[in-house]
């Protein structure tokens, strides 16, 4: 039975003006009843392939209450291991008890003007910008609302609507087949690196992640931050936290917190610890919510919630044999994303320490997987190498974006001259055409965008490094600069823009 008592924690609000467009945030202390719970033990697996079978209806959470004044608090508790509030939606599969730490909660730090990935100084200013006539952003506000009415009408796809599944009998399980390993003639498996094998988009749950509630509702809150209009802004919101509460919240057709059944290769009853690489669309959605708390739709109520299933997800990522054995196994870029998730799942659902907690082991992996030129050399053996190492250096950039929420600096970590600075500049001629990793692989200067944009911007104080990144990005990210990417809303404006042409603006128009 949960126990409960009496917290203190510290708060924080976000207050979104809709006279000047933009977020602000304020702290304050107050003392609430909280609920915990220990869990049970539970990680049997059940060998099967067979149809979806009946969803398992559980106890219905609260009903939310739309408020007209809207106050959101964000608790800084110290959630390690096993610390969350009550869930609502029962426990994950395969965690382990653990007993509830008392601590008075600690400040929460630099938390002002950052989101998860979002730096909402930049996005505050860049709406400004838009306001004050800038026309690169007011085309990028133009294409964020227009992406916005897109992402409206885009059905809601859950995870419980599946035609068959692998290993599991409960069909809320999210439930992917490792995409590189093959059934032989024989009947056996066997992985052929960067060669996909299908199954996983005809399970459909990776699908639903990646290309539906994972890109639709980050799509949704950035267009209801563009937004100047109440009406319009609140329709984009209130689409978006439905689609959360119909993916992650309803009974009926939430997704269990846990990734114990994905990457699967089919008969074989055991853990994969490459499950964890199929939540990284998690971290944007936990970006979104941040955006989206000043919503009238974004409930008490509804993020109590949505923090309580992102707590046991970061539970199931550290205490359950999966997660356990993927932090001690699992290398390069799946490795990296293991991270991201457990620090952006960990400190959205409250835990005000985990990123100083941390650092020794992040540390230890960056380094190890690092050779002294900056090249990423778990990455540089794949038959993909330039693609697998663009996927680690975003992971990277990404952990490094959340970690310095609670002022922990990765940008310029150093170890016997290796560094992330290095290991993105090591990218730099392969990009650009100038060098190869090898003959085989056609390069996709897209994969290396997010990277140069983010670095360009962390090391700005660095001219050599910000020169070599320009190249790169004057050449080929000609979509941003031209307000085509609704992203750069979230970016400052970087130097390789300065002296540009300007891009003709087009009111927009509801399609």
């Amino acid at each position: 039975m949960p126990t409960k008592q009496e917290v203190k924690m510290a708060a924080k609000c976000y207050i979104y003006s809709y006279e000047t467009n933009l977020c602000s945030i304020a702290f304050f202390d107050l003392t609430f009843a909280c609920s915990f719970e220990k869990k049970p033990e539970n990680n049997q697996k059940v060998i099967s392939l067979q149809p979806a079978s009946k969803p398992v209806v559980r106890a219905a959470p609260q009903p939310v209450v739309n408020l007209t004044e809207k106050v959101v608090l964000q608790d800084t508790l110290d959630v390690k291991k096993s610390l969350k509030h009550e869930s609502v939606n029962g426990p994950a599969r395969g965690t382990k008890p653990s007993g509830v730490k008392k601590k008075i909660p600690e400040a929460p730090g630099k938390l002002v003007n950052k989101g998860v990935i979002t730096n909402t100084a930049n996005l505050n200013k860049n709406l400004q910008a838009a306001t004050s006539g800038d026309l690169l952003m007011k085309k990028a506000v133009d294409k964020a609302i227009t992406d916005g009415y897109k992402a409206l009408k885009k059905p809601i796809a859950v995870i419980t609507t599946k035609s068959f599944m692998v290993d599991t009998e409960d069909k809320h399980n999210f439930n992917s087949v490792a995409p590189y390993w093959h059934q032989q003639d024989n009947g056996t498996w066997k992985r052929i690196d960067g060669k996909a094998n299908g199954l996983s988009g005809k399970i459909g749950d990776t699908v639903k992640l990646q290309k539906g509630v994972g890109s639709v509702v980050p799509t949704l809150a950035l267009a209801y931050v563009a937004s100047s209009n109440p009406a319009e802004k609140e329709k984009f919101a209130a689409r978006a936290i439905e689609y959360c509460q119909k993916f992650f919240l309803n009974p009926a057709t939430r997704m269990n917190p846990n990734l114990d059944y994905a990457q699967l290769i089919p008969g074989q009853n055991k853990i994969r610890v490459e499950s964890a690489v199929e939540g990284e669309k998690l971290v944007e959605i936990v970006d979104a919510l941040l955006l989206l708390q000043s919503s009238k739709h974004y409930t008490p109520e509804f993020d109590r919630q949505i923090r309580s299933w992102f707590g046991d997800m970061a539970d199931w990522m550290v205490n359950s044999p999966t997660g356990k054995q993927a932090d001690k196994k699992i290398r390069g870029n799946i490795g990296v994303i293991y991270e991201t998730m457990r620090a952006a799942f960990a400190i959205f659902s409250g835990d005000t320490s985990y990123a100083r907690r941390r650092l020794p082991r992040v540390k230890e992996r960056l380094f190890a997987e690092m050779d002294s030129d900056g090249g990423l050399k778990l990455e540089l053996g794949r038959a993909k190498p330039n693609m697998y190492s663009n996927k680690a250096l975003n992971a990277w950039l990404t952990l490094a974006r959340i970690m310095a929420i609670q002022d922990v600096d990765l940008w310029t970590l150093e170890e016997n001259g290796k560094s992330l600075e290095k290991a993105v500049l090591f990218m730099v001629p392969y990009m650009m055409g100038e060098k190869k990793l090898n003959d085989t692989e056609e390069v996709q200067p897209r994969y290396f965008k997010e990277v140069a944009r983010t670095a360009q911007y962390a090391y700005r104080n660095h001219p050599a490094t910000v020169q070599a990144l320009e190249q790169f990005l004057v050449k080929y990210d000609t979509d941003f600069r031209e307000g085509d990417d609704p992203a750069i809303l979230t970016e400052s404006y970087l130097p390789w823009m300065k002296g540009l042409p300007q891009p003709e603006f087009s009111s927009f128009q509801e399609q």
